[in-house]
């Protein structure tokens, strides 16, 4: 549509000619990605130099992403498979957007001291986030209903959203998603916890709040640092950069480690409904399931986190998580039993039920503790991998 019917349009129904105005340009595409903004019909392929305006809906596919500037520098890359909805709140100069299916990986430029609130919001059907400056990558899978958060440099707060956001029947359209944000920011601000560079935390229907924020394992850290297409390509790198990078992950999660209280095995606060896991796993991106370290691994003390053996899975050359040969991993299910693992030997089936007992936490609700009982956070007590 062209900007003098949209002009026309806006003028006709009494738009508000902001909402047309330039808030973000398209630096890359790659892939199938459109876009769909207000007085579109249809969605068209979204292009490199693109200017994007406040409700503006991107949908990636398979293979496919994008990369958009704000006009602060601040940069949102979304990856395949993927639907966002950005915005801009005009009286507090913040950015917004709604993550409805799959992942985003953004560098928020540092909020101004004056300034409270967050610099960026991004909300999923479950959960709020809240930005000031800072490089972070998100997911939200629908079908699992879990969003989870990996903090690469910075802080993030997240918190978990209520089912039914309390906005006002009478307020007028424009000023819904003012409303919304303050009520966002007000949220964070009460139950928000602070996930910081190498930490995950995790939000899900089960659970009352997000999960306490434990560092992941270094390597991934490093790795996603590194990646660029959210898993779209294929990404390699020189294995001397990798090296370099996880060197130096290593060394600042050993710094930040020092002040930290240790995490040595993963409990359940049943008062407060706070969801603890081991420290030191890695990240299914895709379903947004944390994978502990097994029981039995190694304590690594300078990093106050377990070591992630192959037990519970690798990692491809970007970050991106593989699960133990034999199993699959299946949002809101747990790891399942593949074909060829049906094949191989028992241990496959073992293996299978332990993971699941490891990630219970994330996807059945917690069984309910007697009064007596409230004391005993053990984990075990309170998440049984024979309900999956």
């Amino acid at each position: 549509m062209s900007m003098k019917k949209l002009i026309s349009l806006a003028i006709c129904f009494g738009l508000n000619w902001s909402s047309f105005a330039s808030m973000a340009k398209v630096k890359k595409v790659k892939g199938e990605v459109t876009k769909l903004s207000i007085g579109m019909r249809e969605a068209v392929l979204l292009k490199e130099g693109d200017a994007l305006s406040k409700d503006t809906s991107l949908l990636s596919h398979d293979k496919s992403f994008a990369i958009i500037v704000y006009e602060d520098g601040t940069q949102v890359t979304l990856g395949p498979n993927s639907k966002i909805i950005i915005d801009k709140i005009e009286k507090t100069d913040q950015q917004f957007v709604s993550l409805l299916t799959g992942k985003i990986k953004a560098e928020v430029e540092k909020a101004t001291k004056e300034k409270k609130n967050s610099k960026m919001l991004v909300k999923t059907r479950s959960a709020a986030l809240g930005v000031r400056g800072t490089v972070f990558q998100t997911t939200y899978n629908p079908e699992s209903r879990i969003t989870s958060l990996i903090t690469l440099r910075g802080k993030v707060a997240m918190a978990k959203m209520p089912e039914k956001a309390q906005v006002p029947t009478k307020v007028e359209a424009k000023q819904v998603l003012q409303t919304e944000t303050q009520q966002m920011d007000k949220l964070l601000n009460k139950s928000g916890v602070i996930v910081e560079k190498g930490e995950y935390s995790g939000v899900s229907d089960n659970l009352a709040h997000a999960t306490a924020p434990v560092s992941i394992a270094p390597e991934q850290v490093a790795k996603l640092t590194l990646n660029k297409t959210l898993g779209a390509t294929v990404e390699k790198f020189d294995q001397k950069i990798v090296e370099a990078q996880i060197v130096k992950t290593t060394k600042e999660m050993e710094e930040k480690a020092k002040t930290e209280t240790p995490i040595k095995e993963a409990k359940f606060d049943a008062k407060k409904e706070i969801y603890t896991p081991r420290p030191g796993g890695l990240v299914d991106i895709d379903s947004g399931v944390y994978v502990p370290p097994a029981k039995e691994s190694a304590y690594i003390d300078n990093l106050n986190a377990f070591t992630a053996t192959k037990k519970i899975g690798s990692l491809t050359e970007d970050g991106q998580y593989i699960p133990p040969k034999g199993l699959k991993l299946e949002a809101g299910k747990g790891f399942v039993v593949t074909d060829e693992g049906q094949k191989s030997s028992e241990t496959v089936v073992a293996s299978a039920k332990e993971l699941n007992q490891d990630i219970a936490a994330q996807i059945i609700k917690p069984k309910k503790a007697k009064l007596e009982e409230l004391e005993d956070d053990a984990y075990e007590k309170y998440f049984n991998a024979d309900e999956l």
